[in-house]
């Protein structure tokens, strides 16, 4: 898991964010920041409590004095901090959509990434340009979701899409398996590229294990590429149909 992200720490709840995960980052920012007045919020979510519980007991349990705010909107606790003059503040919130649903979702220990059939899938029937919108758009939707770099999925997408439309539309349709065969390779590339880009940004994107990750990521998306491109494509003949 990956903490400070362009969105903060996200996760889920449970699995990802947990009490001792929260009041160890709570005893981190009372570390950082000294003996000092920290606000603290939350949203209307079930699980904020807890979270907010184990948060204020790091922060106090290593020298921090802690107003809580109770339930407010992050552009309020900015205000807040900043009017207050506090040391600063940290908010228990929840993302609109679900990363587990959107982004990425785990099966077995592997990752399905749905999103980048889509684009391969697009850029074969739709040539290399709009590959590479769909990949770009799903990427930086993906990037928000999991509070990731902003942009380096944006990339890799964008990549993949645009080289998958490269190849001839006819071969596609006569044989169905060569969309499989092409997100096999799309996702290898993807993986390669996103490594590639941690080491030249130093954006500390995880490498170790990424081989057997990218190998299982890669069949789990091309057994789902096939029926992704058949239903995009009927969705364009009806597009076309209805012109």
């Amino acid at each position: 898991m990956r903490l400070f992200g362009t969105n903060g720490i996200r996760g889920v709840v449970g699995k990802d964010l947990t009490p001792d995960l929260a009041m160890s980052v709570g005893r981190a920012v009372a570390t950082w920041r000294g003996p000092h007045l920290m606000a603290v919020g939350r949203d209307t979510r079930t699980t904020g409590p807890m979270l907010r519980d184990a948060l204020v007991s790091g922060l106090l349990a290593s020298g921090a004095r802690v107003c809580d705010l109770g339930v407010l909107p992050s552009p309020a606790l900015q205000c807040y901090v900043k009017a207050r003059g506090f040391a600063g503040g940290l908010l228990v919130t929840a993302g609109l959509v679900q990363v587990a649903w959107l982004a990425r979702v785990e099966i077995s220990g592997a990752i399905l990434d749905p999103l980048l059939p889509i684009a391969v899938a697009v850029g074969i029937l739709r040539g290399a340009e709009s590959g590479a919108a769909v990949g770009l758009a799903g990427g930086l939707l993906q990037d928000l979701l999991s509070g990731g770099p902003l942009g380096v999925n944006g990339l890799t997408k964008l990549v993949v899409g645009f080289a998958s439309g490269l190849f001839e539309r006819s071969i596609y349709i006569e044989n169905p398996l060569l969309p499989a065969v092409a997100t096999f390779a799309g996702t290898l590339l993807s993986e390669i590229l996103l490594v590639v880009v941690g080491q030249v940004t130093g954006l500390g994107l995880e490498s170790a294990g990424a081989l057997p990750r990218a190998f299982a990521q890669a069949i789990l998306n091309s057994a789902m590429a096939p029926f992704l491109f058949r239903g995009i494509k009927r969705i364009e003949v009806r597009i076309e149909r209805s012109r």
